[in-house]
């Protein structure tokens, strides 16, 4: 070679080297990357109802993965969105069973705990130590800051700065509540008149059931001042636990209702709380308050911050009438085979039908409903639901409608189709049967159109309308210049006392609790026990979900207009309702000179 020749190999040589070394620095580079975006532990993850579950979590990419053991198979898998420490320390409380614990998570004073959102919900995970806790939180963050646009990632900031206050405002609560609890015991007085239980300023008080691990538990509940608070029962002035309500919402849980549950959902940041009421007239009255409350918290919230209207997302503020309309909408709504379903009462009938007059049908129904499901599991999976659990759903439904050997093979479905679903199993998907529904779908749809116009539908609807609760009484409005009230006795006594309803406002309530306008002093009567609405023309009573119950006229009623002359039983109290025509004053009355 030419002195030229090999200068210029030497230059290639010394370029592939520089090369190879870059890439070498840029493959490191991503290597110590990879291995600073995961990390890997024991944490101990919140249930839905307080409890602590053990797992050997995996971070990686974005994805959290939860274990049974460190080798196992996943249990499931949720996208991260977010992660938020503690912000202030508290003594480790190592009780399973003390409710107000879950309310201290809340609040963000749990030791070397953190926050993790989901897309849809946020879960608490508890450290073993100090260091666990810091490096599951410094690699999700830093790892998550440099995947996400930085514009995203500040607005994501400052979503996490808006919850510190609700953390703030929990602590101070209860801190406050536990400090007047210890000073109760020189001051009752002015503890009575300031904790919820017996303040006479609650907005609303009374029994539901609370679903726990155990099933369902009963406590007393008040709503006082933004947070919902419940109590072993309505003795004690300890409360057992408590929910703020300013990023709460509530919801009604359909599906139980069609079992005839008056279930509701209480939905904050953190966890989800499920309640039960006595009947949908108690269950409508509670939903409209807790509506109201989580309305008024954040007006204040956008009347302290000064945001605009539009930038808020207010909910709709409802009647109580409102919502027991809503409630008895969907009690009857079975205008579709997907509301059907979702009717325990109506899915029953329906099968019965198809066997008796369409029993080629029933295959058909039986894919539908798995079908369903699994679409939502798909739904779910990337917060929590088990890729195994999705994978094995996929493969049971797939050997029992697909396979050739089985009973229950769906008819008429293209061999092309099943091919390809065989090929996608490994990794199923909400689309997975997509094309088999194209074929089964319309045969069942035209089945649903069949059972409408037969007798069990007409005989299911008359069923499903009787567990609603209307007003069928006609009442005619009242005659103007007349007033209203109520004469209240015991059951068999002859001396009675009048109660007149005030014009000026157009609500009284009824029960044994000092708060009440009208207080009955009876064992029988619950401390919220009913409430009456009413106008210059109409008068409404409402029972409030009482233990015991309402009569009118002898019957029990949960809401009903009133007429004159109608009696309504309380325990061992009577109410006669009054409508009397209202007397002139007299010259003295006018002049406001006493007789």
């Amino acid at each position: 070679f030419s002195f030229d020749e090999k200068k210029g190999i030497e230059a290639m040589k010394t370029a592939d080297r520089k090369q190879k070394d870059g890439d070498q620095k840029k493959k490191e580079a991503e290597r110590v990357q990879e291995e600073n975006s995961r990390c890997d532990g024991v944490m101990h993850m919140q249930g839905a109802h307080g409890q602590w579950k053990k797992r050997w979590c995996r971070y990686n990419k974005g994805i959290l993965e939860m274990r049974y053991e460190e080798k196992g198979a996943i249990a499931a898998r949720m996208r991260v969105g977010y992660c938020m420490p503690e912000t202030q320390g508290m003594k480790f409380n190592e009780s399973k069973n003390d409710d107000l614990y879950w309310c201290y998570l809340e609040s963000q004073q749990a030791y070397f705990c953190f926050k993790i959102f989901a897309p849809d919900r946020a879960h608490v995970f508890r450290a073993e130590s100090g260091e666990d806790c810091d490096l599951f939180v410094n690699t999700i963050s830093k790892d998550l800051e440099s995947r996400l646009p930085a514009d995203l990632w500040q607005r994501k900031l400052s979503a996490a700065q808006e919850m510190n206050p609700l953390c703030r405002e929990q602590f101070i609560i209860q801190m406050t509540n536990q400090q007047l609890l210890i000073n109760s015991l020189s001051s009752s007085g002015f503890l009575q008149s300031y904790l919820p239980i017996t303040s006479m300023n609650k907005e609303k008080s009374g029994v539901l059931g609370m679903e726990t691990d155990d099933g369902w538990r009963e406590y007393y509940f008040v709503l006082f001042e933004g947070a919902l608070y419940y109590y072993q029962d309505s003795k004690s002035t300890t409360p057992a636990g408590f929910i703020t309500l300013r990023f709460a919402s509530v919801e009604l849980d359909q599906q139980r209702l069609s079992q005839g549950k008056f279930v509701f959902h209480i939905r904050t940041p953190l966890r989800t709380v499920s309640c039960k009421a006595r009947h949908s007239v108690a269950l409508s009255e509670w939903v409209a308050s807790l509506e109201t409350s989580i309305n008024q918290e954040k007006k204040s919230l956008k009347e302290k911050k000064r945001i605009k209207q539009s930038s808020m997302d207010i909910l709709s503020r409802r009647s109580s009438h409102d919502i027991l309309a809503n409630i008895n909408q969907m009690l009857v709504n079975i205008n579709t085979l997907e509301a059907l379903c979702k009717n325990q009462t109506a899915m029953e009938t329906f099968i019965k039908w198809v066997e008796d007059e369409k029993s080629n049908v029933m295959r058909h129904f039986k894919f539908y409903q798995e079908n369903e499901k699994l679409k939502g599991m798909s739904s779910t999976f990337n917060d929590g639901c088990s890729p195994d659990s999705l994978v094995s759903k996929a493969d049971r439904m797939f050997h029992k409608y697909f396979s050739g050997d089985s009973d229950s093979a769906l008819p008429g479905i293209d061999k092309k189709f099943i091919e390809q679903i065989q090929v996608e199993l490994s990794q199923p998907h909400g689309k997975l049967f997509k094309k088999v529904e194209m074929v089964i779908y319309p045969v069942l749809e035209q089945a649903f159109k069949e059972f409408k116009k037969s007798p069990h539908f007409a005989k299911l609807t008359k069923q499903l309308s009787s567990k609603t609760v209307m007003d069928h009484r006609h009442v005619s409005q009242f005659p103007a210049d007349t007033h209203q009230s109520f004469m209240l006795k015991a059951k068999g006594s002859k001396r009675s006392v009048e109660i007149k309803l005030n014009r000026r406002s157009n609500m009284v309530t009824i029960g044994r609790d000092k708060s009440n306008f009208v207080v009955i002093e009876d064992s029988r009567v619950s401390r919220s026990h009913a409430r009456v609405e009413y106008t210059a023309s109409q008068c409404e009573y409402i029972d409030l979900g009482s233990s015991c119950g309402s009569k009118l006229n002898g019957r029990s009623v949960l809401r009903a207009k009133l007429k004159p002359g109608d009696i309504i039983e309380i325990g061992m109290s009577v109410l006669i309702f009054c409508v009397r025509k209202r007397r002139k004053a007299s010259i003295f009355q006018r002049l406001g000179i006493k007789t």
